[in-house]
């Protein structure tokens, strides 16, 4: 049911169906579902709050990420979009997006959140290896997922069975 629902919403899907659109569009649309099928412990979404949703680094989506979120709510509250330049933010966010032009400073904003509820995304080779929760990469024109349920559950999060279901599931790195 999950991937019929997400599939009819986006013009392509984890699944594998090729990119019918701009990479970062669907990847902005992503983000956004993401946040539908995680759940955050109590007192982590703020009543009356707002969701926020954050890119760290360089934006690589334009205007597609307000587009997509536009009047849209997560739980019942108001989509926020903002985006980083300093690190000392990343802590607020409920979703957080690591620009790959950052991705020098990855493991340093993964440990800044390491145990705090936020979802981290990034688009680089190996990121939910490395210890952040879901990885977006590009393979032969489809967007592949990977999520690390060990990062997850560390930041104290909930990923739907469903979701988990379309992603390949990494462990992290041995240091």
């Amino acid at each position: 049911m999950f991937l019929a629902a997400f599939a009819l919403w986006l013009p392509a899907s984890a699944a594998g169906v090729p990119l019918a659109v701009s990479e970062y569009a669907l990847k902005a649309a992503f983000l956004y579902k993401f946040a539908k099928f995680v759940s955050w412990p109590e007192g982590a979404l703020p009543l009356g709050g707002s969701f926020r949703l954050c890119v760290y680094g360089e934006d690589p989506f334009g205007e597609n990420l307000d587009r997509i979120v536009a009047g849209r709510r997560v739980g019942g509250h108001p989509i926020e979009v903002r985006r980083l330049r300093d690190i000392g933010g990343v802590g607020t966010c409920h979703v957080l997006f690591l620009s790959s032009a950052e991705e020098h400073r990855h493991r340093r904003v993964i440990r800044e959140v390491a145990g705090k509820p936020v979802l981290t995304v990034g688009d680089v080779d190996g990121f939910a290896e490395g210890g952040g929760i879901i990885g977006l990469r590009v393979e032969g024109g489809r967007i592949r997922i990977e999520i690390n349920p060990e990062a997850a559950a560390r930041a104290g999060l909930h990923i739907d069975a469903e979701l988990l279901g379309l992603a390949r599931l990494v462990g992290r790195k041995s240091s």
